[in-house]
């Protein structure tokens, strides 16, 4: 580490906050370019279900993104324990900086990708904490970030810093494109067969009218009540160390779906006890049960990949031979702005346990829903591996990047081939 030296943020850094563009005047038709808002910023991703775009590009020109660029949420800048931050792609062109969000570029000294690295560590995560300011909406500004303080390598350590972790961060980027994919597919299937009834043999089914609209022919009506299990949660007290102390069951809260926003449930922050299971209204479902937030984010959903727990804010269904998981997590989600539209409360929305068993559920011909299940199983068994891969990944990563970026690894020493070969098998 002789060649490593200790700098700021700032001197070998240009940083531009976002521009405060005026919401009114937002295009839904002249698409020109994408507003890249704090909402768009997961932890080492973009995303962009919810996007607003501006009609032109030409007079804001200074807050174009460009590939490769670093992005920061100053606003809320965390989710659990890492920071809202990612790099923009040539898929996310063209953007523009919105207030609240900070772009990072590297000037001569210091790579833009390291820069990346360095802000994803624990050490500058711990240190924008620190810095906050703001009960209600906790917030970091501009000088804070210039003034992160740590040591530079030479431009050639950088570059073999980078090498490993950017091939490691490509390898999650692309596992996360191809479950992208599958997810279409998937979804593509389910509005094929079960919206628009063109299902295999359907040519052969006439179609009928029905309470709730045109059905094929033998289908029924019925209610969510009347056709699956639905369970719900509770929290043991947290004044009992008994409840929590050493506990073995996966404890599920909706932030652990939230930060994810994964098809198969990650492993969740809190674990509790067999005590407190027996002294709460918690309840244990089985592996396969699909978890769904009933509360305050309403509709987000998770396959249970082990028997766990939740709290209030979710409503669970467990598989049976008739409705399999596949076919309950796709439902929910055609479903979810309906279902989220019948939440109630003045704190905070949340879907009851009584509405969800009063909505209508439309039941399939037996034949149309195991050919459904055997479609589509390999796709879902195909998410989970690379979901599970990209996981080991991750721990991968997160085990070496703080050593690499403070020198206590010799990067010289590592081969990417070498370390990745564990993680992928």
């Amino acid at each position: 580490m002789a060649d490593w030296r200790g700098v700021i943020l700032g001197d070998v850094a240009e940083l531009l906050v976002g521009y405060a563009f005026k919401s009114t005047e937002f295009s839904k038709d002249l698409k020109v370019s994408r507003l890249l808002r704090g909402i768009n910023i997961g932890q080492g991703y973009l995303d962009w279900s919810a996007t607003s775009y501006w009609p032109e590009e030409g007079s804001h020109s200074r807050y174009a993104l460009h590939c490769g660029d670093v992005i920061l949420a100053m606003d809320r800048p965390w989710i659990e324990a890492g920071l809202k931050r990612a790099r923009v792609r040539e898929r996310d062109l063209p953007a523009l900086l919105v207030q609240r969000v900070a772009r990072i570029r590297g000037t001569g000294a210091a790579s833009t990708s390291y820069l990346y690295h360095i802000i994803s560590s624990p050490h500058f995560c711990e240190y924008a904490r620190s810095s906050a300011t703001g009960t209600t909406v906790p917030h970091i500004s501009e000088s804070q970030i210039a003034r992160y303080q740590f040591r530079l390598p030479s431009q050639q350590d950088q570059d073999r810093i980078c090498h490993l972790l950017d091939g490691i961060d490509d390898l999650i980027e692309n596992n996360r494109r191809r479950i992208e994919l599958l997810e279409q597919m998937a979804q593509a299937i389910y509005r094929e067969w079960f919206v628009r009834f063109r299902y295999p043999g359907h040519e052969d089914v006439p179609l009928v009218d029905s309470t709730v609209g045109t059905i094929p022919d033998g289908w029924e009506i019925s209610t969510c009540g009347e056709q699956l299990t639905v369970l719900g949660g509770g929290t043991p007290s947290k004044m009992v160390q008994d409840y929590w102390d050493r506990g073995t069951i996966r404890w599920y809260t909706p932030s652990d779906l939230t930060r994810r926003h994964t098809r198969f449930s990650p492993i969740p922050a809190a674990r509790i006890t067999e005590y407190g299971l027996k002294h709460s209204s918690a309840r244990l479902f089985p592996t396969g049960s699909v978890l769904m937030t009933s509360r305050a984010t309403l509709g987000v959903l998770a396959i249970a990949t082990s028997q766990a727990a939740c709290n209030q804010g979710f409503i669970v269904i467990p598989p049976d031979r008739r409705w399999p998981s596949g076919f309950i997590y796709e439902w929910l989600s055609w479903h979810a702005d309906e279902l989220a539209a019948l939440g109630t409360g003045a704190t905070f929305k949340e879907i009851t346990k009584r509405t969800f068993k009063n909505f209508p559920f439309v039941i399939p011909s037996q034949r149309v829903l195991d050919a459904f299940h055997m479609t589509i199983e390999p796709i879902e068994s195909s998410v989970m591996a690379l979901e599970q891969q990209s996981r080991r990944l991750e721990s991968l990563r997160d085990l070496l990047l703080p050593r690499l970026v403070t020198g206590k690894i010799d990067v010289s020493r590592l081969d990417l081939d070498v370390v990745l070969e564990g993680a992928t098998a």
